[in-house]
Parts: structure tokens; sequence; C-alpha cells
């Protein structure tokens, strides 16, 4: 047993540094297919060891590869089989390797099919020499525990039946269908990625994901970059889930349609629209933003929910919640920015927590507060060198009944402080 761990190390070793230029520490047990340059003549060379690992070699220039099978994947049968197709290439029916008898071929040698009782826990396709045009399923799908493509093109997993433990794709665009939960060891993604899960999309401790594109995930629940490890960076951001949403991004975070039960996002940058519309950004019951540079400070954030906090380190905030529910804002605070809150959905709104900004330049640390309905206010002040104001308006013109209620100090320094509504103005407290 010794000696086979030892044999594992050193192929580990091997494979980690072979894949050095792009995802270093790959994990065990894998089936890896290798493509040759354009000028080489297609062969094919098969290997399987005690730890599970199958080497392939031989597409052409240009080929997609489709795969096909039952590679005892996680909570699948012991045995396995799966089909290798290729476009216009041809494997090699000379290779010593295939007379072991888990291999076989199609009559016009497009199709390698592996079959035996242990299966294979992993798929390597490793294309650094030439990229393929595509990699894609088909059929029932492919099952296996460890999915990993290196310059796969194209890269459509989007079979339904399909079921993967853990992926890592270096790709120009990929899709992905999975009948479970789906774990993302890294991407490298030059478009759009598209992933749909029927459990939960999460990330492995120090993931590296990097999409040039637009990036989509649908499933139970969304939990990325939530490792101080991780690297996690977006063109653009769609998330939806029936549970939650949680997404750090180590980049300015761009928007587009992000909807869960909770939806927690935070940005090493900034967090803005995506499109810089009025439409819904985010639909959540609650909602808790976090950046360093400002939220929605370049383009105006559209919410709809009944808890929100937003807090940055500096930059503006600038929010419009149009949720006809009443709401409850937790927290607005920033350094070296203004604060713009639009209630304008329906639905009353209180600001239970603190609402505060500083700034060292004049005015650059407004704050206001705006309501179509009622609002109420427990803390709302602006600090800092320089003078800013703070106006809290509320209530349409026709509508007289509705008040701005201040149950706590408003504090505009040596600033201005504007209340502005249309019925009632009262002050419970000092």
């Amino acid at each position: 047993m010794t000696s086979l761990s030892r044999l594992f190390d050193r192929l580990q070793k091997r494979l980690r540094q072979r894949r050095q230029q792009h995802h270093a520490g790959r994990a065990s047990g894998k089936l890896k297919v290798t493509r040759l340059e354009e000028r080489v003549l297609l062969d094919a060379g098969f290997g399987i060891n005690m730890a599970g690992i199958l080497t392939l070699n031989g597409f052409d220039g240009g080929d997609t590869l489709t795969m096909e099978g039952n590679l005892g994947s996680t909570g699948g049968p012991a045995s396995g089989a799966a089909s290798f197709s290729l476009t216009d290439g041809v494997w090699d029916a000379a290779d010593p390797d295939l007379a072991n008898p888990v291999f076989s071929l199609s009559g016009d040698m497009k199709t390698l099919t592996f079959d035996a009782p242990g299966g294979a826990n992993a798929v390597v396709v490793d294309a650094n020499s030439a990229s393929l045009d595509g990699v894609g399923t088909s059929g029932s799908g492919l099952q296996v525990s460890r999915l990993e493509i290196d310059n796969g093109g194209q890269v459509d997993l989007s079979t339904a039946g399909n079921n993967f433990g853990h992926v890592s794709v270096l790709a120009d665009s990929l899709t992905l269908v999975d009948d479970d939960g789906l774990t993302i060891d890294s991407l490298d993604i030059s478009g759009d990625v598209d992933i749909t899960a029927n459990g939960n999309i999460t990330d492995a401790i120090g993931a590296d994901i990097d999409v040039g594109g637009q990036a989509d995930f649908d499933a139970a629940n969304v939990v990325l970059g939530d490792n101080a490890a991780d690297n996690t960076n977006f063109g653009s951001l769609s998330a939806t889930a029936s549970g939650d949403v949680l997404i750090a991004e180590d980049s300015d975070m761009l928007v587009q349609s992000v909807s869960g039960n909770t939806v927690a996002l935070s940005s090493s940058g900034s967090i803005n629209d995506a499109s810089a519309d009025i439409t819904n950004d985010i639909t959540a019951n609650i909602v808790d933003l976090n950046a360093a540079n400002g939220v929605g400070d370049a383009a105006e954030l559209e919410l709809a929910s009944t808890s929100i906090s937003a807090d940055t380190t500096s930059g503006d905030i600038d929010i419009d919640n149009q949720s006809v529910a009443a709401t409850t804002v937790t927290s607005l605070t920033t350094d070296e920015g203004a604060i713009r809150f639009d209630q304008s959905g329906g639905g009353d709104v209180s600001f239970t927590g603190n609402v505060a900004s500083t700034s060292s330049t004049p005015n650059a640390a407004d704050i206001t507060l705006t309501s179509t309905t009622g609002l109420t206010a427990s803390e709302v002040t602006t600090a800092g060198t320089a003078t800013s104001d703070i106006t809290i308006s509320a209530g349409a013109p026709a509508v007289g009944m509705n008040s701005i209620l201040l149950s706590g100090p408003v504090d505009a320094g040596d600033g201005d402080v504007r209340l502005i509504g249309s019925g009632t103005i009262n002050q419970t407290t000092a």
C-alpha cells in the first residue's frame, strides 16, 4: 500500500507540473484525454493504474469531443461505462493498449468506449497543445465525480442526466446542467457561463473563478467566493436561487439580475447595475450589500426587498427600492460619499439602523431619503471636515396622510436639514 501511495503521489506531482500554466493542484483519480497537434498521426495511448487514473491520447486539430455514459460518480453505480466520440478524427485501433478488454472501438473508429467494473472517478480533457473546437455531452449524459477541461473551445454540457461532483473548465464559453449539487474548483472562461443545478452551486476552498462575460447561475442555493482563499471575478452577474445567493467578488461587481430569499453580495471594488436601467437588479426578502468603493455609485441599483442593508468603505450609495410592501433599512453607511435612497414601490420605509456619511469635500456627504408613502428614521447623521446636508421627504402631494416620523437624532452638523412631507412631520425623541 505504501508503494502505491508513492506512485500516486508521483503521478499527482506530474499532473500538476504539466498543467501549471493554467490550474495547479488537480485532485487524484483522473481520466485524462490529451489531444495531439494536427500534424501528428492520430494515435491513442491508454493506461489504468490502482489509483484509477486513465490516460488517453488522440484528437486531431479542430475536433469536437462528445462524451456519454456513467463512470461511477458519487451516488452512482459501482461499475462504469462511457463513450468518447470524435468529430472528424478517429481513434487508432492499432494502439496496443486497446488489447485491454475495458476498451472497444466503433466500426468507424470514431467512438472509444471505456467499460470497467470500477469505472473512473474523473475525466480530464487536456487540449493545451491546441484548443478543441468544442466539448459536449449527449444521450443520457455523463456521470462522473470530477470533470476537468483545458482549452475546450465551446463547452456545452447541457444534456439532461449529467451529474458532476466537481468541475474545472478552461474554455471560450460554458453551458452546464447538473442533476444535483455542483462544486466549482476553477473556471477560466473568456466568454459567458450558464450553469444550472438541481442542488446547490458552491466552490471549493481556494477556487479560482474568472469569467470574462456574463456569469449566470441557477440553483437551490448559490454560494461563491465565501472563503478568503477564493479568487472570484465576473464580467457581469446573474443568479437565481430558491434559497440564498451569497457571492463575494474580488473586483467591481456588475449586477444583471439576482434573486433569492436572502441575497448577500460583496465586492472588493464597487457594486453597480450592469445595464444602467430601471428594472429590478436584485429581488429578495433580505438584501445585504457590502463594497469597498461604492454601492450604485456609477449606476443606481434597483431593488425589490423588505429588508436592506448597504455599506461601503468609501464612495456613494444610490438605491431605489421598488417594493410594494413595508421595508426596513437596517444600515446605510459610507465614508467619503453621499447617500441616496428612494422608496418608490409604495410600501412605507423605516430606517431602523444608522444612516451615516462623512466627507472632507463640501456637499459630498449629502444624505437624501425619500418615500412615496410614509418614512421613519431613527438616526441620520452626516459629518466630516466639510458641510453636507440632509434631506428627508415623504408622500406624494395628493396623499396627505403620509408622514415623516423622526424617532432619533437627525444631525447635519453645520449643514442643513430639510424635512419635506405632504402629511405630518413628527419627532418622538430629541
